[in-house]
């Protein structure tokens, strides 16, 4: 799994459009993924057997799809999903001109098996050989289950769990159900001697049951002994946070509430909710305080599950990488106004408190020393608004890490086409009869509009023009570009571009204390590296150095920021410049 069923009408498509689209939905939609995963069915169905609103079908496709190697907890993790499932169909879609529907069913992985075997964990070293062999082979129950059982668990009630006898236990289970030669406990194992045993479906649910126990424990909330912070059960986990070398990881979801919580307007809020994710475990010094921790910080209109992705996991958390989150504690917050935090799209909409970037990073800050009890961090590492709040921690509380990594965001106030940008798509919500002072019913024009202007700023003009081949293709985007600004909320984006207003590091630059590495590329139009302004402001800071990355016909622009396969060699530079010893990182091709 993943299965796409497609429903069509015999009039939708020939054979190699069916051919070509089963490869792109392989390819685009599920690149991480084993190939041999990914099924797709074609259901013709004769127009007199097809009815949609009462009527026969015409040139009409519905796709129902089920999911089991990966679900998608994360609205960023579901949108991402939604704009690849959009590059691979709209193509060939638009060229028939057919009708189409889809939605998403996602089933429990522990009803699963191929050819016999129960696929290994996402992003594990078995899964990582079915992906390069592309088909299923044998490998050790032990390790498995050991992966399963390291996955951090949620707080248990009861403690001085026996992982041994519970993972003899769960390999008896996996046993139970395994019929091939290779499904046997390990032979190296204490006491098992490599026994075999034969397939006995109806201890199926056995396994599911052994396995929840062991991965997930027993559930209890997030608690902390501040009276803002209300006790609160994990709303979401990661779904692409699973490593190799038994090093299972999952992202802990928790929030913090703040009552009363006055903003520096001078407006207030009665009850703010700061949402965050964790990954990694702290650690201690010898002063019993946490040494290691890192704070992860995203851009505007995202969130910190936009940096919980897979290409963000494979390329920075996973082991081995530059911020391997079997070393670091890493700290996601979704800033005020965006993700799972308070926002005007929760019911307040237009009377929701003004809010700006000093804002924000003084509730990551309380996040970070009140609700955490870090008193330094390790690093700050941020992406464009995120890029902004470092600059803003290090003059703010320079005492307070031992290094910042700003990524596409310069040290001065926005200036140029990056507020022009933000003044046509703020006047374009504004001014839009439909926006009804923020009391919409549906999406404004204007910010439909709008959107697309962000867009094209925000990607890499290279990028764009081998995108962009022709009308059609421009339509196509046309039409993802519009899709994308009808899920995302015209008052939250209003808010946030706002927001950057009383943005302006440079006139202290030169008390920043901390080390700064400093990383923009080439093709950022946003930031333009033609009108020099990073190398000049960079020379103002005393332990600070930029680096320019060029752009290239593999690159994003701006957005480059959210492939960070293409730049994590330069986070391990400067993690090595913090006296850390990371991996050797080789720039992607």
């Amino acid at each position: 799994m993943p299965l796409w069923n497609i429903y069509h009408t015999d009039d939708a498509f020939n054979g190699e459009e069916k051919a070509e689209l089963a490869d792109r939905i392989t390819n685009i939609v599920y690149p991480h993924l084993p190939a041999f995963y990914v099924g797709v069915v074609f259901q013709e169905v004769t127009a007199e057997n097809f009815y949609i609103a009462g009527k026969p079908a015409k040139n009409f496709v519905r796709i129902w799809i089920d999911h089991i190697a990966r679900t998608l907890p994360l609205p960023e993790q579901k949108a991402d999903w939604m704009r690849r499932a959009h590059k691979a169909v709209l193509p060939i879609f638009t060229a028939r001109g057919v009708n189409w529907e889809l939605h998403v069913d996602e089933t429990p992985r522990d009803l699963w098996l191929i050819q016999g075997l129960i696929p290994p964990m996402p992003n594990t070293e078995q899964e990582k050989k079915w992906h390069a062999d592309n088909k299923p082979t044998p490998y050790a129950i032990e390790a498995a289950v050991t992966a399963q059982q390291t996955r951090p668990r949620k707080l248990a009630a009861g403690r001085g769990r026996d992982l041994q006898a519970e993972k003899l236990a769960i390999i008896d289970v996996y046993a139970s159900i395994c019929s091939p030669p290779w499904c046997r406990r390990d032979e190296n194992a204490p006491g098992q001697e490599g026994e075999d045993t034969i397939m006995r479906f109806p201890t199926f649910q056995k396994l599911a049951v052994a396995l929840s126990i062991a991965t997930f424990g027993v559930v209890a909330p997030f608690t902390h002994t501040m009276a803002q912070t209300n006790a609160q059960p994990q709303k979401l986990t990661g779904s692409a946070a699973l490593f190799a070398e038994g090093q299972s990881t999952e992202a802990k979801q928790a929030d913090a509430y703040f009552d009363n919580y006055p903003f520096r307007s001078g407006e207030v809020i009665e009850k703010l909710r700061l949402h965050f994710a964790t990954l990694g475990v702290p650690h201690r010094n010898a002063q019993g305080e946490i040494d290691n921790a890192v704070l992860v910080l995203h851009w505007t209109d995202a969130s910190g599950g936009a940096l919980l992705t897979p290409n963000y996991i494979e390329a920075l958390f996973a082991p081995g990488r530059p911020l391997d989150a079997s070393r670091y504690y890493l700290i996601f917050p979704d800033n005020v106004g965006h993700g799972l935090s308070s926002k005007p799209s929760d019911g307040l909409k237009a009377k929701f408190p003004n809010y700006g970037y000093n804002d924000m990073v003084d509730l990551q800050h309380k996040l970070v020393t009140e609700t955490l009890g870090i008193k330094r961090l390790h690093a700050i590492l941020g992406m464009s608004m995120g890029g902004m709040n470092a600059w803003q921690w290090a003059e703010a509380y320079p005492d307070a890490m031992d290094g910042i990594m700003p990524v596409v965001a310069l040290p001065t106030k926005i200036s140029g086409r990056n507020l022009l940008w933000r003044r046509i798509v703020i006047e374009g919500i504004r001014t839009d009869p439909d926006w009804k002072n923020g009391n919409y019913d549906l999406p404004p024009a204007g910010w439909l509009k709008g959107y697309a202007v962000l867009r094209m700023m925000i990607d890499g003009v290279q990028h764009l023009q081998a995108e962009i081949t022709n009308g059609a293709a421009a339509d196509r985007i046309m039409a993802e570009l519009h899709e994308q600004a009808s899920s995302i909320d015209a008052n939250d984006t209003l808010y946030a571009l706002k927001s950057s207003g009383d943005y302006d590091p440079e006139p202290n630059l030169t008390a920043i204390k901390t080390k700064v590495l400093a990383l923009n590329f080439g093709d950022d139009e946003f930031n333009p590296e033609r009108v020099h302004l990073l190398g000049r402001l960079i020379s103002k800071v005393h332990d600070g150095h930029a680096v320019v990355q060029p752009g290239s016909d593999r690159s994003f622009g701006h957005l480059t920021m959210a492939h960070p396969e293409l730049w994590a060699h330069h986070v391990a530079d400067f993690m090595r410049e913090l006296g850390d010893n990371p991996k050797k990182e080789r720039q992607s091709e």
